[in-house]
């Protein structure tokens, strides 16, 4: 079941502004969660504005990042462990691809808290059009991927 932290995570989820691939990976990693670890997925970021987004690196020169566009994500690991939240993590990048030029970068990263982050958690990203769903696992192998 897909959860959400506030109300402005919630209106945010409802946004045509979300970026469709973004609500993709989120659809995606709440049916994992459900199937591997009967877990459900709280939102707790989405958008961020760029002065919001530069408060929290502590730099008023910081290039807005995912977040401002729009296709990015947080979803708390609070409910997990670590090795739950690595295994979505792991999961999700071997379903979708971020983007083909740079494979090196993932849609699914696990983030601990820090000098940028708040709590742990999973942070998921888009570039369209370039973020696709690949064929590493067969649709009937991603919920038994342990």
């Amino acid at each position: 079941m897909l959860l959400f932290k506030t109300a402005r995570v919630e209106d945010e989820w409802a946004s045509p502004s979300l970026d469709p691939t973004l609500r993709e990976l989120i659809e995606f990693l709440v049916l994992q969660a459900g199937s591997l670890f009967g877990l459900d997925v709280t939102l707790t970021c989405i958008y961020r504005s760029p002065a919001e987004d530069a408060e929290l690196y502590h730099d008023n020169n910081h290039v807005p990042g995912v977040h401002t566009q729009w296709r990015g994500a947080d979803v708390s690991v609070k409910d997990y462990t670590w090795a739950q939240a690595k295994q979505l993590c792991n999961v999700g990048n071997r379903r979708w691809q971020y983007d083909p030029g740079r494979p090196w970068l993932p849609c699914f990263l696990f983030e601990t808290s820090g000098d940028y982050s708040t709590a742990a958690h999973i942070h998921c990203q888009t570039d369209p059009p370039l973020t696709k769903p690949i064929d590493i696992l067969a649709d009937s192998e991603i919920g038994n991927a342990l």
